[in-house]
């Protein structure tokens, strides 16, 4: 009795991979990884990178003309240690919300959201 021919995909998956077309009915595995593989690279490229990255530049100083310096946990530090700098980066913060005779400026609302619907409405 004559075999019965090969379904579609599994004469493709035999191409790609190089084997016998009755191996490649036995073969899911390979053929998952196959197809898997450019999906999980961008993955990689998209979302493993970035983070690692971060790490990375957290506990570096870079310099002028790209010039890293290790300096461990140096940054987080000096993020939760009230310093010079610390302070001073408050009081330009204040500087900016006070008048020139010293009083503090109003706050101005945020934008209010009616007009702004109003304006993207008519956009349209």
């Amino acid at each position: 009795m004559a075999e019965p021919a090969a379904p579609p995909r599994a004469r493709i998956v035999a191409w790609l991979t190089g084997e016998s077309v009755a191996d490649a009915r036995q073969a899911p595995a390979r053929t998952v990884l196959l197809f898997l593989a450019p999906a999980l690279l961008v993955y990689a490229g998209f979302t493993i990178y970035p983070v690692l990255r971060t790490f990375y530049n957290s506990v570096h100083t870079i310099g002028p003309h790209n010039v890293q310096t290790f300096v461990g946990l140096g940054n987080f530090v000096d993020l939760v240690t009230p310093g010079p700098r610390l302070l001073e980066g408050r009081r330009q913060h204040h500087d900016l919300h006070r008048r020139r005779d010293g009083r503090r400026r109003a706050r101005r609302p945020a934008a209010r959201p009616l007009p702004v619907l109003q304006g993207a409405l008519r956009a349209n």
